[in-house]
Protein backbone atom coordinates (compact mmCIF):
# COMPACT_ATOMS: atom_id res chain seq x y z
CA UNK A 1 0.00 0.00 0.00
CA UNK A 2 1.42 3.33 -0.98
CA UNK A 3 1.85 5.99 1.62
CA UNK A 4 -0.09 9.17 0.97
CA UNK A 5 2.01 12.30 1.37
CA UNK A 6 1.30 16.00 1.14
CA UNK A 7 0.51 16.97 -2.43
CA UNK A 8 2.04 19.46 -4.65
CA UNK A 9 2.35 20.82 -8.96
CA UNK A 10 4.40 22.36 -11.69
CA UNK A 11 3.87 25.90 -12.93
CA UNK A 12 7.18 26.87 -14.47
CA UNK A 13 7.62 27.12 -18.22
CA UNK A 14 11.20 25.99 -18.52
CA UNK A 15 13.52 25.52 -21.44
CA UNK A 16 14.94 22.04 -21.78
CA UNK A 17 17.44 20.26 -23.95
CA UNK A 18 16.92 17.30 -26.23
CA UNK A 19 19.65 14.83 -25.37
CA UNK A 20 20.27 11.88 -27.68
CA UNK A 21 23.02 9.32 -27.31
CA UNK A 22 23.23 6.44 -29.72
CA UNK A 23 25.43 4.28 -31.86
CA UNK A 24 24.30 3.53 -35.39
CA UNK A 25 25.75 1.79 -38.43
CA UNK A 26 23.81 2.41 -41.65
CA UNK A 27 24.30 2.40 -45.39
CA UNK A 28 23.96 5.86 -46.92
CA UNK A 29 22.55 8.84 -45.03
CA UNK A 30 18.96 7.64 -44.97
CA UNK A 31 16.99 9.13 -42.09
CA UNK A 32 16.02 7.05 -39.08
CA UNK A 33 13.56 7.98 -36.36
CA UNK A 34 14.36 8.11 -32.70
CA UNK A 35 12.15 8.76 -29.68
CA UNK A 36 13.60 10.90 -26.92
CA UNK A 37 11.94 12.09 -23.74
CA UNK A 38 12.20 15.80 -23.00
CA UNK A 39 13.45 16.06 -19.45
CA UNK A 40 11.63 18.97 -17.81
CA UNK A 41 12.97 19.97 -14.39
CA UNK A 42 10.39 19.69 -11.62
CA UNK A 43 9.55 22.79 -9.60
CA UNK A 44 7.10 23.25 -6.77
CA UNK A 45 4.31 25.68 -5.99
CA UNK A 46 3.14 26.70 -2.54
CA UNK A 47 0.06 28.75 -1.66
CA UNK A 48 -0.15 30.18 1.86
CA UNK A 49 -3.32 31.75 3.24
CA UNK A 50 -4.13 33.59 6.44
CA UNK A 51 -7.55 34.58 7.76
CA UNK A 52 -6.14 37.98 8.80
CA UNK A 53 -3.51 40.36 7.44
CA UNK A 54 -0.10 38.82 8.05
CA UNK A 55 3.53 38.74 7.04
CA UNK A 56 4.13 35.55 5.05
CA UNK A 57 7.68 34.21 4.85
CA UNK A 58 8.90 31.18 2.90
CA UNK A 59 12.52 30.08 3.11
CA UNK A 60 14.65 31.57 0.34
CA UNK A 61 11.83 33.78 -1.00
CA UNK A 62 10.94 37.43 -0.62
CA UNK A 63 8.41 37.92 2.18
CA UNK A 64 4.88 38.99 1.27
CA UNK A 65 2.15 40.76 3.23
CA UNK A 66 -1.56 40.06 2.96
CA UNK A 67 -3.99 37.19 3.37
CA UNK A 68 -2.81 35.00 0.48
CA UNK A 69 0.53 34.48 -1.25
CA UNK A 70 1.66 32.04 -3.92
CA UNK A 71 5.30 31.04 -4.32
CA UNK A 72 6.08 29.41 -7.66
CA UNK A 73 9.20 27.84 -9.15
CA UNK A 74 10.42 26.54 -5.79
CA UNK A 75 13.27 24.06 -6.13
CA UNK A 76 13.75 22.89 -2.54
CA UNK A 77 11.69 19.85 -1.51
CA UNK A 78 11.47 21.10 2.08
CA UNK A 79 10.60 24.72 2.89
CA UNK A 80 9.94 26.50 6.15
CA UNK A 81 6.86 28.71 6.30
CA UNK A 82 6.45 31.46 8.92
CA UNK A 83 3.30 33.57 9.18
CA UNK A 84 2.94 36.44 11.66
CA UNK A 85 -0.38 38.22 12.17
CA UNK A 86 -0.06 42.00 11.79
CA UNK A 87 -2.41 42.57 14.74
CA UNK A 88 -0.75 41.23 17.91
CA UNK A 89 -4.12 40.62 19.60
CA UNK A 90 -4.56 37.62 17.30
CA UNK A 91 -2.62 35.40 19.67
CA UNK A 92 -4.44 32.04 19.47
CA UNK A 93 -2.79 29.62 18.99
CA UNK A 94 0.11 32.07 18.60
CA UNK A 95 0.72 35.41 16.93
CA UNK A 96 3.58 33.83 14.98
CA UNK A 97 3.16 30.34 13.55
CA UNK A 98 5.55 28.07 11.66
CA UNK A 99 5.34 24.83 9.71
CA UNK A 100 7.66 22.91 7.38
CA UNK A 101 6.19 21.83 4.04
CA UNK A 102 7.55 18.71 2.37
CA UNK A 103 7.27 18.24 -1.41
CA UNK A 104 7.98 15.11 -3.44
CA UNK A 105 8.73 14.22 -7.05
CA UNK A 106 5.17 13.01 -7.44
CA UNK A 107 3.33 15.71 -5.51
CA UNK A 108 4.50 19.15 -6.32
CA UNK A 109 1.87 21.61 -5.00
CA UNK A 110 0.86 22.55 -1.47
CA UNK A 111 -1.78 24.72 0.15
CA UNK A 112 -1.26 25.74 3.78
CA UNK A 113 -3.97 27.67 5.62
CA UNK A 114 -3.04 29.59 8.76
CA UNK A 115 -5.71 30.86 11.12
CA UNK A 116 -5.42 33.29 13.99
CA UNK A 117 -7.98 34.00 16.70
CA UNK A 118 -8.36 36.36 19.64
CA UNK A 119 -8.99 35.34 23.21
CA UNK A 120 -12.72 34.97 23.78
CA UNK A 121 -14.72 37.97 24.93
CA UNK A 122 -16.96 35.52 26.80
CA UNK A 123 -15.31 34.81 30.17
CA UNK A 124 -17.66 33.14 32.69
CA UNK A 125 -16.61 32.66 36.34
CA UNK A 126 -16.84 29.04 37.44
CA UNK A 127 -19.59 29.63 39.98
CA UNK A 128 -21.71 31.50 37.40
CA UNK A 129 -21.05 28.92 34.69
CA UNK A 130 -22.61 26.06 36.68
CA UNK A 131 -26.03 25.25 35.25
CA UNK A 132 -25.43 27.27 32.07
CA UNK A 133 -23.98 27.00 28.55
CA UNK A 134 -20.66 28.72 27.73
CA UNK A 135 -20.04 29.58 24.07
CA UNK A 136 -17.28 31.11 22.00
CA UNK A 137 -17.85 34.80 21.23
CA UNK A 138 -19.79 35.94 18.17
CA UNK A 139 -16.74 36.85 16.07
CA UNK A 140 -15.04 33.51 16.70
CA UNK A 141 -18.27 31.60 16.03
CA UNK A 142 -18.69 33.46 12.74
CA UNK A 143 -15.15 32.59 11.62
CA UNK A 144 -14.85 29.01 12.85
CA UNK A 145 -18.26 27.73 13.92
CA UNK A 146 -20.25 27.82 17.13
CA UNK A 147 -19.04 25.90 20.19
CA UNK A 148 -21.19 25.18 23.25
CA UNK A 149 -19.93 23.85 26.58
CA UNK A 150 -22.76 22.72 28.88
CA UNK A 151 -21.74 23.01 32.53
CA UNK A 152 -23.98 20.89 34.80
CA UNK A 153 -25.24 22.60 37.94
CA UNK A 154 -23.93 19.72 40.06
CA UNK A 155 -20.48 19.54 38.45
CA UNK A 156 -17.49 19.09 40.72
CA UNK A 157 -14.40 20.95 39.48
CA UNK A 158 -10.91 20.01 40.63
CA UNK A 159 -7.46 21.06 39.53
CA UNK A 160 -7.89 24.61 38.22
CA UNK A 161 -10.72 26.03 40.35
CA UNK A 162 -10.02 29.73 39.77
CA UNK A 163 -9.90 30.58 36.05
CA UNK A 164 -13.17 31.33 34.25
CA UNK A 165 -14.78 29.23 31.53
CA UNK A 166 -14.17 30.20 27.90
CA UNK A 167 -13.64 28.55 24.52
CA UNK A 168 -11.91 29.63 21.31
CA UNK A 169 -12.04 27.69 18.02
CA UNK A 170 -9.38 27.85 15.30
CA UNK A 171 -7.86 25.70 12.57
CA UNK A 172 -4.64 23.93 13.41
CA UNK A 173 -1.70 23.94 10.98
CA UNK A 174 -0.01 20.89 12.46
CA UNK A 175 1.29 18.05 10.31
CA UNK A 176 -0.89 15.13 9.28
CA UNK A 177 -0.33 11.95 11.30
CA UNK A 178 -0.19 8.84 9.08
CA UNK A 179 -0.38 5.16 9.97
CA UNK A 180 -0.38 2.16 7.64
CA UNK A 181 -3.35 -0.18 8.18
CA UNK A 182 -4.77 -3.20 6.38
CA UNK A 183 -7.42 -0.90 4.86
CA UNK A 184 -5.01 1.72 3.58
CA UNK A 185 -3.18 4.74 4.94
CA UNK A 186 -4.97 6.04 8.04
CA UNK A 187 -4.63 9.77 8.59
CA UNK A 188 -5.45 12.17 11.39
CA UNK A 189 -5.80 15.55 9.71
CA UNK A 190 -5.70 18.88 11.60
CA UNK A 191 -8.99 20.72 11.17
CA UNK A 192 -10.75 22.50 14.02
CA UNK A 193 -9.02 22.92 17.38
CA UNK A 194 -10.71 24.08 20.57
CA UNK A 195 -8.86 26.03 23.22
CA UNK A 196 -10.95 25.46 26.34
CA UNK A 197 -10.53 27.10 29.72
CA UNK A 198 -10.05 26.59 32.66
CA UNK A 199 -6.93 24.78 31.51
CA UNK A 200 -6.02 21.86 33.78
CA UNK A 201 -9.49 21.57 35.32
CA UNK A 202 -11.18 18.18 35.72
CA UNK A 203 -14.93 17.66 35.81
CA UNK A 204 -17.34 15.19 37.38
CA UNK A 205 -19.68 14.47 35.70
CA UNK A 206 -18.17 15.06 32.27
CA UNK A 207 -19.04 18.25 30.36
CA UNK A 208 -21.04 17.90 27.12
CA UNK A 209 -19.43 19.87 24.26
CA UNK A 210 -21.11 20.61 20.95
CA UNK A 211 -18.95 22.03 18.15
CA UNK A 212 -19.92 23.01 14.61
CA UNK A 213 -17.61 21.46 12.04
CA UNK A 214 -19.65 22.16 8.91
CA UNK A 215 -22.86 20.86 7.33
CA UNK A 216 -20.85 19.77 4.28
CA UNK A 217 -18.91 17.40 6.57
CA UNK A 218 -21.99 15.51 7.78
CA UNK A 219 -21.23 11.81 8.05
CA UNK A 220 -17.47 12.25 8.37
CA UNK A 221 -15.59 11.07 11.42
CA UNK A 222 -14.09 13.22 14.14
CA UNK A 223 -11.38 11.93 16.47
CA UNK A 224 -11.47 13.33 20.00
CA UNK A 225 -9.21 11.88 22.70
CA UNK A 226 -8.65 8.87 20.47
CA UNK A 227 -12.35 8.10 20.01
CA UNK A 228 -14.30 8.41 16.79
CA UNK A 229 -17.48 10.49 16.52
CA UNK A 230 -19.68 10.96 13.45
CA UNK A 231 -20.58 14.53 12.48
CA UNK A 232 -24.37 14.82 12.53
CA UNK A 233 -26.60 15.96 9.67
CA UNK A 234 -26.45 19.58 10.87
CA UNK A 235 -22.67 19.60 10.89
CA UNK A 236 -22.11 19.30 14.65
CA UNK A 237 -20.05 16.88 16.68
CA UNK A 238 -21.10 16.06 20.25
CA UNK A 239 -18.53 14.85 22.76
CA UNK A 240 -18.02 14.78 26.51
CA UNK A 241 -14.92 15.99 28.29
CA UNK A 242 -13.74 15.06 31.76
CA UNK A 243 -10.90 17.53 31.30
CA UNK A 244 -9.90 20.06 28.65
CA UNK A 245 -7.47 18.30 26.33
CA UNK A 246 -9.47 17.88 23.14
CA UNK A 247 -7.69 16.43 20.14
CA UNK A 248 -6.09 18.87 17.72
CA UNK A 249 -6.54 16.40 14.87
CA UNK A 250 -10.28 15.79 14.72
CA UNK A 251 -10.73 14.21 11.29
CA UNK A 252 -9.87 10.55 10.88
CA UNK A 253 -9.72 9.05 7.41
CA UNK A 254 -8.25 6.30 5.30
CA UNK A 255 -7.05 6.70 1.75
CA UNK A 256 -6.18 3.99 -0.75
CA UNK A 257 -4.59 4.23 -4.19
CA UNK A 258 -6.77 2.53 -6.78
CA UNK A 259 -4.89 2.84 -10.07
CA UNK A 260 -2.31 4.76 -12.06
CA UNK A 261 -3.56 5.81 -15.51
CA UNK A 262 -2.57 8.13 -18.33
CA UNK A 263 -4.05 10.60 -20.76
CA UNK A 264 -2.00 9.87 -23.91
CA UNK A 265 -2.03 12.61 -26.54
CA UNK A 266 -0.04 12.92 -29.74
CA UNK A 267 0.41 15.79 -32.19
CA UNK A 268 2.38 16.06 -35.42
CA UNK A 269 4.58 19.05 -36.10
CA UNK A 270 7.42 19.96 -38.45
CA UNK A 271 10.77 20.04 -36.69
CA UNK A 272 13.46 22.41 -37.87
CA UNK A 273 17.18 22.06 -37.57
CA UNK A 274 18.28 24.03 -34.52
CA UNK A 275 16.04 25.37 -31.76
CA UNK A 276 12.43 24.13 -31.53
CA UNK A 277 9.67 24.77 -29.02
CA UNK A 278 6.41 22.99 -28.27
CA UNK A 279 3.55 24.19 -26.08
CA UNK A 280 1.15 21.94 -24.22
CA UNK A 281 -1.43 22.07 -21.42
CA UNK A 282 -0.70 20.28 -18.19
CA UNK A 283 -3.11 19.55 -15.35
CA UNK A 284 -1.92 19.65 -11.77
CA UNK A 285 -3.48 19.22 -8.35
CA UNK A 286 -6.54 17.12 -7.58
CA UNK A 287 -10.20 16.87 -8.43
CA UNK A 288 -13.05 15.05 -6.70
CA UNK A 289 -15.00 12.89 -9.13
CA UNK A 290 -18.11 12.14 -7.06
CA UNK A 291 -18.72 15.43 -5.23
CA UNK A 292 -18.11 19.17 -5.22
CA UNK A 293 -16.44 19.69 -1.83
CA UNK A 294 -16.73 22.99 0.02
CA UNK A 295 -15.90 24.37 3.43
CA UNK A 296 -14.13 22.11 5.87
CA UNK A 297 -14.27 19.13 3.47
CA UNK A 298 -12.38 21.06 0.80
CA UNK A 299 -9.92 22.23 3.45
CA UNK A 300 -9.30 18.64 4.54
CA UNK A 301 -8.72 17.43 0.98
CA UNK A 302 -6.38 20.36 0.26
CA UNK A 303 -4.34 19.52 3.34
CA UNK A 304 -3.84 16.00 1.99
CA UNK A 305 -3.70 16.45 -1.79
CA UNK A 306 -2.60 20.05 -2.36
CA UNK A 307 -4.18 22.47 -4.85
CA UNK A 308 -7.52 21.87 -6.59
CA UNK A 309 -7.02 20.93 -10.24
CA UNK A 310 -5.89 23.60 -12.67
CA UNK A 311 -4.52 23.63 -16.21
CA UNK A 312 -1.31 25.46 -17.14
CA UNK A 313 0.17 26.18 -20.56
CA UNK A 314 3.81 25.07 -20.57
CA UNK A 315 6.63 25.24 -23.08
CA UNK A 316 9.39 22.73 -23.83
CA UNK A 317 12.43 23.89 -25.78
CA UNK A 318 15.09 21.78 -27.45
CA UNK A 319 17.51 21.61 -30.39
CA UNK A 320 17.60 19.18 -33.27
CA UNK A 321 20.40 18.33 -35.68
CA UNK A 322 17.91 17.37 -38.43
CA UNK A 323 14.60 18.52 -39.86
CA UNK A 324 11.40 16.81 -40.92
CA UNK A 325 8.01 15.75 -39.65
CA UNK A 326 7.97 14.77 -36.02
CA UNK A 327 5.48 13.40 -33.51
CA UNK A 328 5.11 14.67 -29.96
CA UNK A 329 3.79 12.25 -27.37
CA UNK A 330 2.24 13.64 -24.18
CA UNK A 331 1.26 11.54 -21.19
CA UNK A 332 -0.64 13.09 -18.31
CA UNK A 333 -0.43 10.56 -15.48
CA UNK A 334 -2.90 10.54 -12.62
CA UNK A 335 -3.60 8.40 -9.60
CA UNK A 336 -7.09 7.59 -8.35
CA UNK A 337 -7.65 7.48 -4.61
CA UNK A 338 -10.56 6.51 -2.41
CA UNK A 339 -10.63 8.76 0.64
CA UNK A 340 -12.97 7.51 3.37
CA UNK A 341 -13.97 9.23 6.61
CA UNK A 342 -16.81 7.83 8.66
CA UNK A 343 -19.79 7.31 6.35
CA UNK A 344 -18.33 9.44 3.54
CA UNK A 345 -16.12 8.30 0.66
CA UNK A 346 -14.58 10.69 -1.86
CA UNK A 347 -13.14 9.60 -5.20
CA UNK A 348 -10.08 11.79 -5.69
CA UNK A 349 -7.97 12.01 -8.84
CA UNK A 350 -4.44 13.35 -8.32
CA UNK A 351 -2.50 14.54 -11.37
CA UNK A 352 1.21 13.95 -11.76
CA UNK A 353 3.71 15.93 -13.87
CA UNK A 354 3.27 15.34 -17.59
CA UNK A 355 5.89 13.48 -19.59
CA UNK A 356 6.75 14.70 -23.11
CA UNK A 357 8.67 12.78 -25.76
CA UNK A 358 9.38 13.46 -29.41
CA UNK A 359 9.82 11.02 -32.28
CA UNK A 360 11.82 12.76 -34.98
CA UNK A 361 13.98 12.02 -38.03
CA UNK A 362 17.70 11.90 -37.37
CA UNK A 363 20.26 11.89 -40.19
CA UNK A 364 22.54 8.92 -39.62
CA UNK A 365 26.10 8.91 -40.78
CA UNK A 366 27.53 5.68 -42.18
CA UNK A 367 29.70 4.96 -39.13
CA UNK A 368 29.99 6.85 -35.86
CA UNK A 369 30.08 6.27 -32.15
CA UNK A 370 28.58 8.20 -29.28
CA UNK A 371 26.95 11.53 -29.85
CA UNK A 372 24.88 14.17 -28.12
CA UNK A 373 22.54 16.81 -29.47
CA UNK A 374 22.06 20.08 -27.63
Amino acid sequence: MRKIKVLFSITALLAVSLLCTSCWRADNNSPRTETTELVIPTTYELTVTSNVEAKIEVGGQTAKTGTIATFSDLTAKSVKVTVTATDATYSVPANKQEITVEFSDEKTTAVVDFTFAKESEVQVPQAVAKGSVVTNDAANASDFGKVEISVPANVTITGNTTDPFSVVAFKSTEDIVEKETTEGTYMEIPTITLKCEPDGAQFSPELPIKAYIGAEAAGMEVIVDGKGHIIDDEGYVNVEAKHFSLSKRPIGATATVVAVLHYPTTINKYISTGVNTVQYKEKSGFEVLNAKPTGIVLSVLKSVYGSPVKETVKTAKYTSNASGEGTYNFKQPYTDHKFTSGKRTFEVRVYKPMTVSVTAPVHIKPVHSGGAGQ
